[in-house]
């Protein structure tokens, strides 16, 4: 008998079921951003509802990592090259000093580099990443408070780190940590990610309580994570 397919509407993807005859157990897949479940043909649509609740978290990291692994933005780290900031677009000015100096001023990141460095481009580029890093060390915290309180939920600690396949995370310890990266993205998505690592104080899961949080604070955080699925590959600093 043929495969009979049809196509479940999960919270923020879609999942391509696969009835078929030879299968006595259910599959998940994810290859080439699509997901894919192969069941029994008779496997009640609950049953195959539940795997994919219970396989969200692990399907969504899946999915970010093979976005990940799109061509990257090389950075040379060389004036008149341009970076996202809060999603403005900044020039790179690199410029004789006596002392490292990172500074935007009108749209421009100035960064000062003095005579003695001979490796120019690694130098800029360290000090570019720093200057990002500081930026989210500053800003972060501040937007953790702003929404606390809405959330419903305090952090025991938040930190700044650098993540190759995902935009922040809560431990089970109540700490959420950010990739610095965020700070490239318009500041609505930035916020987006701060409520999202929020609710999970409440909720360390992405069940349907989960998602109403987020959507308690955030009702249109939809389409923000649908921005950085599509667009999340181009922050790159």
């Amino acid at each position: 008998m043929n495969n009979h397919n049809e196509v479940l509407q999960a919270d923020g993807f879609q999942i391509e079921v696969i009835r078929t005859d030879r299968k006595k157990t259910m599959s998940l897949k994810v290859l080439a951003g699509r997901v894919q479940v192969r069941v029994p043909r008779a496997t009640s649509a609950t049953r195959v509802a539940d795997l994919v609740t219970r396989k969200a978290h692990w399907i969504r990291e899946k999915l970010l990592q093979q976005q990940s692994r799109q061509p990257e933005l090389v950075k040379r780290y060389v004036t008149g090259e341009r970076y996202l900031f809060l999603g403005d677009e900044m020039v790179l000015q690199v410029e004789p000093g006596v002392t490292k100096q990172v500074a935007l001023t009108d749209g421009v990141l100035r960064v000062q580099v003095p005579n003695r460095v001979r490796k120019r481009e690694q130098y800029v580029g360290r000090a570019v990443q720093e200057w990002f890093h500081a930026a989210a060390m500053a800003q972060l915290p501040a937007r953790v408070d702003h929404f606390a309180a809405r959330v419903g939920a305090a952090p025991a600690a938040i930190k700044v780190r650098r993540y190759k396949a995902r935009w922040g995370s809560c431990s089970s310890r109540g700490e959420l940590s950010f990739n610095w990266l965020i700070m490239a993205a318009p500041a609505v998505i930035r916020d987006y990610v701060v409520v999202h690592e929020l609710c999970h104080l409440l909720h360390l899961n992405h069940s349907a309580l989960f998602w109403a949080a987020v959507e308690g604070v955030m009702p249109d955080y939809r389409q923000h994570r649908q921005w950085l699925r599509v667009n999340g590959w181009q922050l790159v600093v």
